[in-house]
C-alpha cells in the first residue's frame, strides 16, 4: 500500500471523525456536553424558623457538636464504623422500613409523628448505633485503602459500598435525633449530632471526591436537624459549638489532587513517555489500548464505534489530526527538531499528551485553591478557553473525559461553609435576643455580644432585613440560593 494512499485514507477518516460528532457537542471536563444546553435553574431554598431567645452558654463550650480532644480514646475508628454498618451491608430488610416510611417519619408535623412506631424501628439499630458512638471517640481514622498505590483499571474498579452505606446510617441517626427533639432530650440530640459529624469527617478521609461528597451529604442531613434544634422552643444556643467545629470539616484538596492524577494512574505510560524504549508498533498498541479504555470509561464518545476496527480508525484520525500540532509544540518547548523527527509518531503523541495533561490539571488545581471569588474568575477564564484548547491540543481525549468537574466540587464545598455561617448567624441573633428583651436586631451590626460571621462567598455580612417582627436573611449562591425567614415565638 503506497504512502500516498495511506495519507488519503487518513484524511478521509479524519473528516469522518469530525463530521460524525453532533454539531454542537464538545468535550469538557465533565465529558461530552452541549454548550447550548441551559444550566440548571438557580433554585431558591426557603426556610422558616420560629425562634426563642437563647443565652450564651456558660461556660462557652458547655455544648459540643464534635468530639473534643480530651474526650478521645486510643484506637482506630474504622473497625467500629464497620460494625455499625454491618446491618446495612448484610441485609437491607431493616433499612427498607426507613425508605418506605421516610416521608411520614421525616416530614409529618411533630404532633403527628408515630412515636411508638419510630421507637420500635430504632430499637433494631441499638447495637449498631452503640458501635457508631464508640467510633466517634476514637483517636485515629485509618481505612487502609492505599488508593494512591492503585494503577490501571483497578484505580476506578475499587468498590466503595461501605461509604455509600454511611449515608443510610446518617438517616437512622437523623430519625433518632428527630425523636429526641420531640421529647426535648437535648443531650441525646447533641450526642447523635456528634456521631453524624464525626461520621462525615471519617467517611471523607479516603482521598476521593465521591467520599468527600458523601461526607458533605451527611453534614447537610445533620445541619437540617440543627435547624430543627434551633426552631425548638427553649433549645440551648449552639453558637460556640458551631464555632469550635473543624474548619473546613472536609478538606477537598487531597481528593482533588488524587482525582486530577487519575489519567496518569490509569495510564502509567503517561508519567514518563521518554523513559521507556518502545518500537513504533508498541507505541501504536499503547495508544490503541488507551483509546479503548477512554471510550470505556466515558461510556460513550459521540460518533465512535467501539469495536477493534472502530478504535483503530478513530485513533488513526486523531493521530493524523494531532501529530503536526504535537510535533510543533514539542519543538517550541525546547526539544531539538531532529530529535523529534527521530521519534516514533506514537511517542511524539505520548509526550504531547503528557504536556497537555500537566498544563490542564495544574491550571484547574491552581484555580481551586484560590479564595472563592478569585477562583470563580479563574474558572471563567479557563472554561472560556477550554473548548478552543481541547480542539487544538489534546490528541486522545483522556484528560477532558477523566478530569473531575473541579468547579462544581468547589461549589459543593462552599455551600457547606455558607450553611454553617448562616447557622452561626442565627445563633448570634438568638444570643442578642436573650439580652435585649427578646427583640430581633434591626441589623446584624447591632449584634455585639459575639462576632457575626461573614458570608464566605462575599466576605461581607449576609444580607439581613427586619420587616415588622420577621428577620430575613438572604444568601444568593449558584444553584443553592438560601432565604431564611426568622420570627419570634410568641409563647
Amino acid at each position: 500500500m503506497s504512502r500516498r494512499f495511506v495519507t488519503m485514507l487518513a484524511v478521509c477518516v479524519s473528516q469522518w471523525w469530525a463530521t460524525s460528532l453532533p454539531a454542537q457537542t464538545v468535550l469538557g471536563p465533565e465529558g461530552p456536553r452541549n454548550p447550548e444546553q441551559k444550566q440548571p435553574p438557580n433554585r431558591i431554598f426557603h426556610y422558616e424558623l420560629t425562634v426563642t431567645p437563647a443565652a450564651e452558654p456558660s461556660p462557652p463550650f458547655k455544648y459540643s457538636l464534635y468530639p473534643r480532644w480530651n474526650e478521645l480514646t486510643p484506637g482506630n475508628s474504622v473497625p467500629m464504623w464497620y460494625r455499625a454498618l454491618s446491618r446495612i451491608q448484610t441485609s437491607n430488610t431493616h433499612f427498607q422500613a426507613l425508605g418506605e416510611n421516610q416521608e411520614r417519619w421525616f416530614t409529618d408535623p411533630w404532633d403527628a409523628l408515630p412515636v411508638d412506631e419510630i421507637r420500635s424501628f430504632l430499637n433494631i439499630w441499638s447495637s449498631d448505633l452503640e458501635n457508631a458512638q464508640k467510633a466517634t471517640y476514637r483517636e485515629d481514622t485509618d481505612w487502609d485503602l492505599r488508593l494512591r498505590d492503585l494503577r490501571g483499571p483497578e484505580t476506578i474498579a475499587i468498590l466503595l459500598e461501605e461509604f455509600q452505606n454511611a449515608r443510610q446510617l446518617a438517616y437512622v441517626l437523623a430519625l433518632r435525633i428527630r425523636l429526641n427533639l420531640l421529647e426535648r432530650n437535648y443531650d441525646a440530640v447533641l450526642a447523635d449530632m456528634r456521631i453524624c459529624f464525626r461520621l462525615a469527617h471519617d467517611v471523607a478521609e479516603p482521598e476521593t471526591l465521591i467520599n468527600d461528597l458523601i461526607g458533605m451529604a451527611i453534614i447537610a442531613i445533620t445541619e437540617e436537624n440543627i435547624q430543627h434544634f434551633i426552631d425548638t422552643p427553649g433549645s440551648p444556643n449552639l453558637y460556640w459549638a458551631l464555632a469550635a467545629m473543624p474548619s473546613p470539616m472536609i478538606d477537598l484538596r487531597p481528593a482533588m489532587q488524587a482525582e486530577m492524577s487519575l489519567p496518569v494512574r490509569l495510564f502509567p505510560w503517561l508519567k514518563d513517555p521518554e523513559a521507556v524504549d518502545r518500537t513504533p508498533a508498541q507505541w501504536h498498541q499503547v495508544l490503541h489500548d488507551t483509546m479503548q479504555q477512554v471510550a470505556y470509561y466515558a461510556d460513550e464518545l459521540p460518533g465512535l464505534n467501539s469495536s477493534e476496527t472502530g478504535i483503530d480508525i478513530a485513533l488513526l484520525a486523531l493521530v493524523v489530526r494531532g501529530y503536526p500540532t504535537a510535533k510543533r509544540q514539542l519543538i517550541e518547548a525546547g526539544h531539538a527538531p531532529q530529535d523529534v523527527e527521530a521519534l516514533a509518531v506514537g511517542q511524539v503523541v505520548g509526550l504531547y499528551q503528557k504536556h497537555v495533561y500537566q498544563q490542564m490539571w495544574q491550571n484547574f488545581e491552581a484555580a481551586s485553591i484560590l479564595p472563592y471569588q478569585q477562583a470563580q474568575r479563574r474558572f471563567d477564564q479557563l472554561e472560556q478557553g477550554l473548548q478552543r484548547e481541547l480542539e487544538s491540543s489534546e490528541v486522545i481525549p483522556m484528560v477532558s473525559v477523566l478530569l473531575p468537574s473541579v468547579r462544581h466540587v468547589s461549589y459543593a464545598g462552599m455551600r457547606r461553609e455558607v450553611s454553617h455561617a448562616i447557622l452561626m448567624t442565627i445563633e448570634a441573633i438568638r444570643m442578642h435576643m436573650a439580652v435585649n428583651e427578646g427583640r430581633l436586631p434591626a441589623s446584624l451590626d447591632e449584634i455585639t455580644i459575639v462576632p457575626v460571621p461573614n458570608n464566605p462567598v462575599t466576605n461581607v455580612p449576609f444580607s439581613y432585613e427586619l420587616q415588622d417582627d420577621t428577620a430575613l436573611i438572604d444568601s444568593p449562591f449558584p444553584y443553592y440560593h438560601q432565604q431564611y425567614r426568622i420570627s419570634v415565638d410568641a409563647n
